[in-house]
């Protein structure tokens, strides 16, 4: 701040007068930097949660801690930058690790057993294990990963996000364009015809039709 001074009567003295516009807009951001700075201090002065080199859960298990993890937040005041201990249990990642494994094989039965088996420590956790394992099971054929790519095929969601852009995105979102449900629908069943090479084979239907 004594800094601030002293430039704003420096400045008086070249020009004869205050820039009070500017001295007000560099005493905002001074303030500002002040107070960002009080600010992370008081988010970090529990020394990041930090719980010693390993502390229990609720379920008997042991997280280890891995080490500081920093995350930045933009505030009125400005960026503040919060430590925050991190931890993470070994024995979950590795069972979370075999069943992200087993699913990427086919292996789906292997994936719902040990979800089914997982101990709840309430209704509301026994209801979420039931859910998960409904899904799996129901949609298991689905998540043969293994055959389907024998056949060639995509697994992953990336070629159908790109193919959404591009078929979708790029002509339904342009500056100033307003759809009703049924004119996007009308124009995206064309784009999708032309973009899968089925163009004339659309219009020799529509010529039957």
């Amino acid at each position: 701040m004594d800094r601030l001074v002293n430039l704003s009567f420096r400045d008086k003295k070249q020009t004869g007068h205050f820039d009070l516009e500017s001295l007000e807009m560099q005493i905002r951001s001074l303030m500002h930097q002040i107070g960002s700075n009080i600010l992370e201090r008081l988010l970090n002065s529990d020394g990041g949660d930090d719980k010693g080199s390993a502390t229990p859960c609720e379920r008997g298990h042991v997280y280890d801690f891995i080490g500081y993890r920093e995350k930045k937040f933009h505030t009125v005041l400005g960026p503040v930058a919060v430590k925050r201990a991190y931890y993470y249990d070994k024995e979950r990642r590795q069972w979370a690790h075999k069943r992200r494994k087993e699913l990427d094989q086919g292996k789906v039965e292997k994936v719902i057993n040990p979800i089914s088996e997982l101990p709840a420590s309430s209704k509301e956790e026994k209801e979420l294990f039931e859910k998960e394992a409904n899904y799996f099971d129901k949609n298991k054929n689905r998540m043969r990963y293994n055959e389907f790519r024998k056949e060639g095929l995509f697994v992953g969601s990336g070629v159908l996000e790109a193919r959404c852009r591009t078929v979708i995105g790029q002509r339904l979102k342009q500056s100033g364009m307003h759809w009703t449900v049924k004119g996007a629908n009308n124009i995206l069943a064309l784009r999708c015809c032309f973009f899968s090479n089925r163009w004339e084979d659309f219009w020799e239907y529509r010529a039957w039709v």
